[in-house]
Formats: C-alpha cells, sequence, structure tokens
C-alpha cells in the first residue's frame, strides 16, 4: 500500500494527466501473471472490470507516441471491432492514456486500470510492450470491451530477446515479415535480425553494387524502408546482417573480380580478406545497410564458419600480410573482424558477430562486440566471458528452428539464457553449460534457419512465446501448465491480429502435432476438408491454390474444400469496401498417403540427429509399407532414387539386409503419382548381444555425452562410444553380474586410421583381484574397425576392466565398444 501512494504522489508531481482519476486500492490481491505472455513481474488486481464504448478515447500528451496510438487503436479494432477515437484535446475525456515517463527505466512500464486507464513506459518501446500487456487481457470469449482494474510494475530481465530470420537461403516477402514483427510485438521480442547474405542469395537492394543484388531473391530500398518503419513503431528493431567473411558464395559470384580469390575453383564461399578495394566495398555496404536500418545500435557482420583454404597462397594476400605483419591466414581472419568493427562504428554501430573467432591470436579481437554463442566449438561462453566479450545465448538447442528439426514448447520453457545445449555429440554443450547469471550475458535469440516462408509463422508462434517469457524473467520460473493456458488465450488473440480467420481442416494425420518434423501438423491421408471463416464481421475471404497472391479479384470462399492432392492455400480477409484486414494466411497440406511399419530398428541408439535422420538396424530389416487409400499401386526404389510406375512394385513386406534409402510412392492404375514420397534412410551397423550388452558399467569420468553405456550397447559404430578426457590413466569397468568362463574379448577402441591407443585388458571374478589377459601398453599399430582379439584359456570371471594408457591423437580416451564371450 506504501508503494501505490509514492507512485500516485510521484504522478501528481508530474502533472499526469490520468493518475488523479486512477483508483487507490484498499485491498489488492495478487493473481499472478493474468492472461499475459511472459508474465509481468508485479501484478495486482482489484474487483470488477473497466467497458469501454465505440465513443472512448484514446489519448498521449507525447507527440512521438502518435504512431503507437493509431497502431494501438488498429489492433483494438481488430481484436474487438471497435475502432476509438485518438483524441487531440481535452485530456480529462480520455480513456485510456499512453505517456512517456522518464522516471521509469528505458524497458520498464506501468500499467494501471481503474476508472480509467493509463499506460506509462520509460521509452517508446516501453510504452508499446505495455499496450500489448493492456490488449493481452480482453476477455476474447466476450464481445464487449472491457478489462479488469488491474495495476502491472514490469520490465524484462534480458536487454536482449531476438529473433533471426533467415532470408538469404528461404527468401520471405515483406507481408511475411511484417507477420513476424506483430509476432515479436505481441511476446515482447524486442529485436529481429534480418540474415540478408549468404551463399545462397544477396537479398539486400545496393545501389552502389548493382550486380550483387540475386534476381528475383532481393527487396528494393522502399520495402526495407517500409518494413524498418512497421517495425519501429511497434517497438521492435531490426538488426542487418551482411555475413562475411564465409557464406559469402553469392558475392565471390556476383563480382568475382573484385570479392573473389584466383582460385576460384577452390574457394569460392569466402571473400578475398586481402585486397584493399574489399574493404572499400565493404565501408559502402555496410553504409548503404545503416541508412536504411536507421534505428538499430547494432550491425551483424556474420563472422563465422569462414573457410580459409587456398588463401594463404593467393600472391595480393601474401603481399597484404607481409604489409599487415600478419603470420598466416587465420590472423588475417582476426585482422578483418577487427577492420570491420572500426568500420561499423564509423556509421554509427555496435557490432555484432557470431562465435567464430578462437580465444588465441596474435591479432586481438576488441572486447566493444558482441558475440552470439551459438555452438560452443569456437570458445566455450564461459571463455568468452572470461576474455571481457559481452554475449548473447543463442544455443543451437532449444533456440534454433530448422526444417529438420524443432523442438517441443515444453522443452524450450525449461531452458535458461545461462544455459548452452547442442544435438551434434562432438559439441562440448551436448552435455549442457549452465552458467551463473552474469551481467555480460544480456540476452537470448531464436534463430529461424532455412524455413521456408509458409512455415515461418506456423512454427514459431508454438516456439517464441516459451522463449520470451524464459527471456523476460530467468529466475521467475511458473509451472508449465500456467505458461500454457496463457500461451492458449495469447495465441488466440494473435491470430485476429495476423490473420483473422478461423480454419477447420478434417483428415490430417496429426492436427496437434507440434513436433521436430517440418508441416507434419499438415499431413493428410486420402481426403483433407478445409473449412475457413473470417472471425471479423461483415468479412469476406479471397483465395488462391496456385501460389499467387489473393486480391480482391480471386476467387472467394464459399465453402468447404476437398483436397485430395498436396496443395498450397492462400488467403486474405477484406472488408467489405475491399480493403485487406490483417495479413495473408498460407498453408501447405502435404498429402502423405504411405505410412510403414519397421521392425529390426535398434530402438536403444540415438537415431535421429537433426540435420541427417538415421535408422540403424543390426542383421536385417522388415518395413511393411501402408497405403490410406484404397485404389492404386505402391513403387518402391532402394538406391535413394525417386520412385516411378516403372519401378518395382510393392506386394509383400521388404526384407533389408545393407544400408539402403528407401522410398515409396502410391501410383493410380494409370500410372499417375498421388501424394509425396515415403523415403528412409537405414544404416546396417555391427550389431551383437554378447555378455557385456546392456550389462552394468561404470568409468573413471566421461565427456561430451559419451556414456560408459555406450561401449556396451553390442553396436560398434563410431558415433557411439565412451569418451573420458585427461590424465591417464582412465578405465572403464563392466559388472556381467554373474560369473562366466570368460575365453575371449574384444576391444574396440576409436579409429580414424590415423591414430593408436595403448591399454590393458583385465578380469576379476570379486572386483578385488584382477588378472591381466591382454597388453598393448607398447602397441603402435593404428586403431581400425576391426579392434582387438584377445583369445585365452577360459577364466571364471564377473567383470571386465580396460585401463587406457595413451592416445596418439590427443588427450581423450575413446572406446567404442567392449565384447566379451564364455566357453560352450
Amino acid at each position: 500500500m506504501v508503494r501505490r501512494i509514492a507512485l500516485v504522489a510521484l504522478l501528481l508531481g508530474l502533472g499526469a494527466t490520468l493518475a488523479i482519476r486512477l483508483l487507490v486500492y484498499e485491498k489488492i490481491p495478487d493473481i499472478g501473471p493474468a492472461q499475459i505472455v511472459p508474465a509481468p513481474m508485479e501484478i495486482k488486481q482489484a474487483e470488477g472490470y473497466l467497458s469501454f464504448t465505440k465513443r472512448s478515447r484514446i489519448w498521449s500528451s507525447d507527440s512521438q507516441l502518435r504512431p503507437l496510438l493509431t497502431n494501438f487503436a488498429d489492433e483494438l479494432q481488430m481484436l474487438t471491432g471497435y475502432r476509438l477515437e485518438i483524441g487531440r484535446e481535452n485530456p480529462e475525456a480520455a480513456n485510456i492514456a499512453l505517456n512517456i515517463d522518464l522516471q521509469l527505466e528505458r524497458e520498464e512500464y506501468v500499467l494501471e486500470i481503474g476508472n480509467q486507464a493509463s499506460i506509462r513506459g520509460g521509452s517508446y518501446n516501453a510504452v508499446a510492450m505495455g499496450s500489448v500487456s493492456f490488449l493481452q487481457l480482453l476477455d476474447d470469449h466476450k464481445p464487449e470491451l472491457h478489462f479488469p482494474r488491474i495495476y502491472i510494475h514490469d520490465r524484462p530481465q534480458a536487454a536482449y530477446r531476438g529473433l533471426l530470420v533467415d532470408l538469404a537461403r528461404q527468401w520471405h516477402s515483406i507481408d511475411t515479415l511484417k507477420q513476424l514483427v506483430l509476432l515479436c510485438r505481441w511476446y515482447k521480442i524486442n529485436h529481429m535480425q534480418l540474415h540478408l547474405t549468404d551463399s545462397q542469395s544477396f537479398t539486400f537492394p545496393s545501389q552502389s553494387f548493382p550486380d550483387l543484388p540475386t534476381p528475383d531473391r532481393s527487396y528494393t530500398l522502399d520495402e526495407l524502408r517500409e518494413l524498418e518503419q512497421f517495425a519501429r513503431e511497434r517497438g521492435i528493431i531490426l538488426i542487418p546482417e551482411l555475413d562475411v567473411p564465409g557464406h559469402a558464395r553469392a558475392m565471390v559470384a556476383a563480382m568475382p573480380e573484385l570479392f573473389g580469390i584466383k582460385n576460384l575453383r577452390r574457394n569460392r564461399y569466402t571473400i578475398n580478406m586481402g585486397k584493399e578495394e574489399v574493404y572499400t566495398a565493404l565501408d559502402t555496404l555496410i553504409g548503404e545497410m545503416a541508412e536504411v536500418f536507421v534505428s538499430s545500435p547494432y550491425f551483424h557482420i556474420g563472422g563465422d564458419e569462414a573457410y580459409l583454404g587456398y588463401m594463404a597462397g593467393e600472391p595480393d594476400i601474401q603481399a597484404y600480410m607481409r604489409k599487415h605483419k600478419l603470420e598466416n591466414v587465420d590472423e588475417l581472419y582476426r585482422h578483418f573482424i577487427v577492420r570491420l568493427n572500426e568500420i561499423v562504428k564509423k556509421h554509427g554501430k555496435q557490432t555484432m558477430l557470431w562465435e567464430g573467432f578462437r580465444s588465441e591470436g596474435e591479432v586481438e579481437i576488441p572486447r566493444d562486440i558482441i558475440v552470439f554463442a551459438w555452438e560452443t566449438r569456437y570458445q566455450l561462453p564461459q571463455d568468452l566471458l572470461e576474455n571481457g566479450y559481452t554475449i548473447i545465448n543463442a544455443s543451437w538447442k532449444p533456440g534454433y528452428v530448422i526444417p529438420t528439426h524443432r523442438w517441443d514448447p515444453k522443452y524450450i520453457y525449461g531452458w535458461n539464457m545461462f544455459r548452452w545445449e547442442n544435438w551434434w555429440d562432438m559439441a562440448p554443450s551436448y552435455i549442457p553449460i549452465q552458467l551463473e547469471p552474469h551481467e555480460r550475458i544480456i540476452g537470448g535469440q531464436m534463430c529461424a534457419w532455412e524455413m521456408r516462408e509458409e512455415m515461418e509463422i506456423p512454427s514459431l508462434r508454438n516456439r517464441l512465446p516459451s522463449l520470451g517469457e524464459r527471456l523476460w524473467a530467468h529466475d521467475k520460473v511458473l509451472p508449465y501448465p500456467d505458461f500454457f493456458r496463457r500461451w492458449v488465450h495469447a495465441d488466440r488473440l494473435l491470430q485476429r491480429l495476423i490473420c483473422p480467420v478461423r480454419v477447420l481442416a478434417e483428415g490430417r494425420l496429426a492436427p496437434d502435432y507440434i513436433g521436430p518434423y517440418y508441416n507434419k501438423e499438415n499431413w493428410f491421408g486420402e481426403t483433407l476438408k478445409l473449412t475457413i471463416r473470417p472471425t471479423a464481421k461483415k468479412a469476406r475471404i479471397h483465395y488462391t491454390l496456385d501460389g499467387t497472391v489473393p486480391t480482391w479479384d480471386s476467387p472467394r470462399w464459399h465453402k468447404t474444400l476437398k483436397i485430395t492432392d498436396t496443395t498450397d492455400v492462400r488467403f486474405q480477409v477484406f472488408d467489405r469496401t475491399g480493403q485487406p484486414l490483417g495479413h495473408r494466411g498460407w498453408m501447405t497440406f502435404e498429402h502423405r498417403p504411405l505410412s510403414a511399419e519397421i521392425e529390426g530398428l535398434l530402438m536403444h541408439l540415438r537415431q535421429d540427429r537433426p540435420t541427417r535422420p538415421r535408422y540403424r538396424f543390426g542383421d536385417s530389416l522388415r518395413i511393411t509399407l501402408h497405403s490410406g487409400m484404397p485404389q492404386g499401386r505402391i513403387h518402391y526404389t532402394l538406391n535413394g532414387r525417386e520412385p516411378k510406375n516403372t519401378s518395382p512394385v510393392y506386394t509383400f513386406p521388404l526384407k533389408i539386409y545393407n544400408s539402403r534409402v528407401v522410398k515409396a510412392k502410391l501410383f493410380t492404375e494409370k500410372g499417375e503419382s498421388k501424394g509425396e514420397t515415403w523415403e528412409r534412410a537405414f544404416s546396417k551397423v555391427n550389431y551383437e548381444e554378447n555378455l557385456t550388452t546392456f550389462k552394468p558399467v561404470t568409468a573413471s569420468e566421461f565427456y561430451g555425452g559419451h556414456l560408459p553405456e555406450d561401449a556396451v550397447d553390442g553396436v560398434v559404430d563410431r558415433t557411439n562410444y565412451w569418451w573420458a578426457e585427461g590424465e591417464s590413466p582412465q578405465w572403464l569397468k563392466i559388472d556381467l553380474e554373474k560369473t562366466f568362463k570368460i575365453s575371449e574379448i574384444h576391444v574396440f577402441p576409436y579409429w580414424d586410421y590415423s591414430r593408436y591407443y595403448q591399454y590393458v585388458v583385465e578380469i576379476s571374478p570379486d572386483n578385488q583381484k584382477w588378472l591381466r589377459i591382454g597388453d598393448k601398453s607398447q602397441n603402435r599399430r593404428r586403431a581400425s574397425p576391426r579392434g582387438d582379439v584377445f583369445r585365452f584359456d577360459p577364466v571364471a570371471a564377473r567383470y571386465i576392466r580396460v585401463i587406457m594408457l595413451k592416445n596418439s591423437a590427443d588427450n581423450g580416451f575413446h572406446l567404442v565398444e567392449v565384447r566379451a564371450y564364455a566357453e560352450e
């Protein structure tokens, strides 16, 4: 209560127009986060509601908020059908007031609803966030415009909350980018990074270098300026990215004489860092981009995965390195980052880049660069902090959204911005790296890479809210069911803002699917019945099925559409005058008539990597295919080629004995293909059950997610192995659970045909007395897939121990498998 009186006194002292008319509640019960995502830091509610009518007014004393007032009124109208007037005079008559309060921090806002509503923030963007919280309080089940009497005092814990959109690999229309801006605004994601260039295309419309923009995959300056204004008015900062020196094939291909090296056949991927003309050109390009993205304090220069091969042999690069006293191309790469940082700062921006440089090097990377720590292979996040860098968490897992993998919203909700994870077992963060909160970890970012335009919004709508909530308040974790309840409410309202329709699609195979596989939620079997209705009053829908943009002249949606093949459906809601309401909708329904039962997979192994799905088996597989359509024939191939109507006909279950890529497709009796292809890549591995398989196993230590259990999984496969790191000796011990008369042991150290291991093998009946049955302590023979075989007279034993002494390649110790056999 003391806090409330102090706030009201402060408002009176500032002369705020509506403060004197707000209620000072005698009892303010704490109701938790209400229906808002992300959950506010402080929220209290009184009894009753404040209702508005069509004659209610919105007002602000600050002229710079005028664009926000207009957008706010538009959003209210989209959500409710009520068009509130924006008042210009007589603030006493206003019902909703939006104002900047410089006594608040830059991203701090206060929302109060009593007899009137007041939204105050420390900046334009803070007021914008407060207006979103106001909109999310709307009861979407009632047509009336009324809101709970409430007090919210809120601000984020993470200064940087970001989303990356990959426009170079998959071009997106400006309409889709505007929808993504609205998505960011709705969940208080304050930065949206535009990956404008990569090897696939150069999308920025450079006027100084007109040969650089990729034909049919670039924007106009007017389009980007409009998008920048659209985002700025809604409180979102757009960050441009010019990805160099790697990921630059499009630049090299467009202007090889400027950006390429002489030996282009060897390196078309990385620009020439040893030409002064290149730095001049990059200065011009960065300047052009900075002039478009005026509101961003940042500029991203890419900087990772630069292929330096064949650079050292270039005469101009050699001359450049001599001039600047650079010993090798690695130092040239570091020098390149330093020079680009100077250029970026000259244009009034702060440099951002991907984790891509290593900590060791003669050329020092400036500490005023913000580093996106993503893979953890170049530097660990803790090392970046120790070296003085400010970092943003762009952890591969669970922050990446790609066509082959998208993490579950609940899993994302369990993440925090001080935690790094990776799906790849060779990355250090395969075992998650959890750090303590640190002031130079300033936030996190979700990265949507390679996503087709039509799947961008559906994928991110299911994932960005979880990340947004965890970035907003990393130390205030509410139960997931509570978050889910609020998210469902917020998403229903968001649908009205983006595209005011209700979609009913009957016949989908997995309509509630939100797992890793691309667009699986829109797969269907034999037939799909699609109904789309507008949620706005007196509105109509026009649509196309041929990939074109729907207009007022496109067919009008009247009834349920019956779909029997893969179909691209695009639609737009219009009012009675032909003006668009919201943005375009886009759904691709995939005809998937085939399914399969697969017998024989080694299900205990990690089967699927996000980018390389693999299904591993031992002796053989049995594949039974099923069709969702009674007519037609299934044709298949076992060599990875696309099935034709002349390919073998499926008549009985397939038996697979070797590694194969199996594809199957349904055809009509006339030989016409139906639906999408079913395909799987199967890998046969050396699998054998023996005395050690799945037995209890312990080790001196393990590293990188490679557990002791990986050495007794029955499989000799280099992707599954035990790994210990550190000083020798390191040991692995297997308990066979009972005594056997052992006569043979096979040991399979990791192999790459260049390294050798030294070790000894011991057995014991009681875990006390050990007998050495194998001695490789002086071995210098390179490890191979054959492993090492130790045969001996039968000995009664229960325990097996392998003691690793030396690895000729590095400090790691690796065992792929240990097998044991007893006398029959």
